[in-house]
């Protein structure tokens, strides 16, 4: 006669973590130089190592599918391409169209005290000529052509939303993966 742990229901018993738990998820960090031009330290919370290397990867997935969209040190990015038009309507991806939107809402909420044209006032410091009138509006998205006018050539930066919306992003993939 076979003893109960020698039936698939015995091993499948016996292999239950005691206490009728299943396994407490493990934190795993993760770090890196030079992502976005900065470090980046991944803390991802999931059942196993696998679970945790699957969002690790899917995370650095998006950074990668994204930085060339939004870098701002890039001169081939669609940002870069983007900012050397103006009084046109250039198509842009919705990537490029959220945080161009983003953007103009920092702008509008903070009185300007938020103001990606900026920029233009740091390089005409620097060289000795009036940055002119940077309060705004820098431009405008329609969604519904998914394009993007500027209205001027001042220099902009949107660094500083592009990489809390990349990161943003980045952090959804990897909390969509199993196990996390």
């Amino acid at each position: 006669m076979r003893s109960l742990r020698d039936t698939t229901f015995g091993r499948a018993i016996s292999a239950w973590p005691r206490g009728g738990r299943a396994p407490q998820p493990q934190k795993h960090v993760f770090h890196y130089e030079h992502v976005l031009g900065t470090s980046l330290e991944l803390h991802v919370v999931a059942a196993d190592e696998a679970d945790a290397r699957r969002a690790e990867s899917d995370a650095l997935d998006e950074v990668d599918r994204l930085e060339p969209i939004l870098s701002g040190w890039s001169a081939t990015s669609e940002l870069a391409r983007w900012q050397a038009t103006q009084g046109e309507d250039v198509p842009v991806s919705p990537e490029l169209a959220d945080v161009l939107e983003a953007a103009e809402w920092w702008r509008i909420l903070t009185g300007g005290a938020f103001n990606p044209a900026a920029q233009q006032v740091v390089e005409s410091l620097r060289d000795g000529s009036a940055p002119g009138n940077v309060s705004g509006p820098h431009w405008m998205v329609d969604r519904v052509h998914g394009t993007a006018r500027r209205f001027s050539a001042h220099a902009v930066s949107l660094d500083a939303i592009a990489k809390g919306y990349i990161v943003s992003r980045a952090a959804r993939c990897a909390r969509a993966s199993a196990g996390v």
